[in-house]
C-alpha cells in the first residue's frame, strides 16, 4: 500500500521512516505539553463560555480541528493529539488488540450529540455570541495554574490509561472519545464534496503476501487487509497514521 497526499505524492522508504518518527515525536510534545494546554482540549469550556456569549479558544481549537479534517481526515488524530500518544504508549507496554464489545462505540457518538446540543442551548442563552476572548478564563495562559488542574489532568490521563488498559489499541479513541465524530464527520464531507484529501491507496503492481504486518501495526486494529482488497482503502475510524504503509513488505 501507499499513502497519498492532497497532491498524490509517491512515498518511498526513507520518508515512510521519517514520517514515524515526526509523528511520534510530534504526539510527545503535546503529551508533555497537555497539563498547560488542557483547558484548549476541554469539552466544558466551550459550552461555559457561549452561556457567556463568549467564543473562546477551546472553541477555536475543535473548530480548526473540524476544518483541517475535511482536507487531512483523521489524521489529527494521530499527529497532534495527547490522548491518542498516551494510549500508543500504553500500546508499547501492553500491546494487545481492541476488545470487539458490540455497541460499546456508540457511547462516543452519544457523548458527541450531547456535547453538540449543549453548545447549541449555550450558544442561545444569552443571545448570540457577541465577544472573543482566546483566552476566556485561561488568563495566565497556561492551564495547569491551580491545585484542581492536577486532579482535572490525572483524572483524564487515568481514564484514558484505563480504557488502553482494559480495552487494548486506543479503546478511548474507539468507544469513548466524543471528539472522534468531529473528524468522522470531517472527512466524509472532504470525501463527497470530491476534495484531493489525504488518503491511503493501493500500490500499483503490489501483492498481499498475507504476512498480517498492517493489521499488527495496526493502532486502531483495522482489518486493514479487507480494507486494501477493495477499490478504495478506507474505514472511518482510520487516522492514517501511515503505520500499515511502512511496515508493509510488498
Amino acid at each position: 500500500m501507499k499513502m497519498l497526499s492532497p497532491v498524490s505524492a509517491k512515498i518511498t522508504k526513507n520518508k515512510s521512516t521519517t514520517r514515524q518518527r515526526v509523528r511520534k515525536s510530534l504526539l510527545l510534545f503535546f503529551i508533555l505539553t497537555f497539563p498547560f494546554a488542557m483547558n484548549y482540549y476541554s469539552f466544558i469550556l466551550p459550552v461555559t463560555a457561549l452561556a457567556k456569549g463568549v467564543i473562546c479558544g477551546a472553541m477555536i481549537v475543535w473548530l480548526l480541528f473540524f476544518l483541517s479534517s475535511i482536507i487531512l481526515g483523521r489524521s489529527g488524530c494521530s499527529y497532534f493529539c495527547p490522548l491518542g500518544g498516551l494510549q500508543e504508549l500504553v500500546d508499547e507496554s501492553v500491546q494487545f488488540r481492541l476488545k470487539k464489545v458490540p455497541y460499546l462505540h456508540w457511547i462516543k457518538y452519544g457523548l458527541f450529540v450531547a456535547w453538540m446540543i449543549f453548545c447549541f442551548r449555550a450558544s442561545l442563552y444569552d443571545g448570540l455570541p457577541k465577544q472573543f476572548d482566546f483566552l476566556y478564563m485561561t488568563e495566565s495562559v497556561v492551564s495547569w495554574d491551580s491545585i484542581h488542574g492536577n486532579f482535572i489532568y490525572g483524572g483524564v490521563f487515568g481514564l484514558v490509561i484505563l480504557a488502553a488498559l482494559t480495552l487494548g489499541k486506543r479503546g478511548f479513541c474507539r468507544y469513548f472519545c466524543w471528539y472522534g465524530p468531529l473528524n468522522i464527520i470531517g472527512s466524509a464531507i472532504g470525501r463527497e464534496s470530491g476534495l484531493p484529501t489525504l488518503q491511503l491507496a493501493r500500490k500499483e503492481g503490489g501483492e498481499c503476501i498475507d504476512c498480517y504486518h498492517c493489521e499488527e501495526n495496526c493502532p486502531m486494529s483495522l482489518p486493514v487487509r479487507i480494507m486494501a482488497s477493495g477499490e478504495k482503502v478506507f474505514h472511518h475510524e482510520c487516522i492514517l497514521c501511515g503505520r500499515c504503509v511502512d511496515n508493509c513488505p510488498g
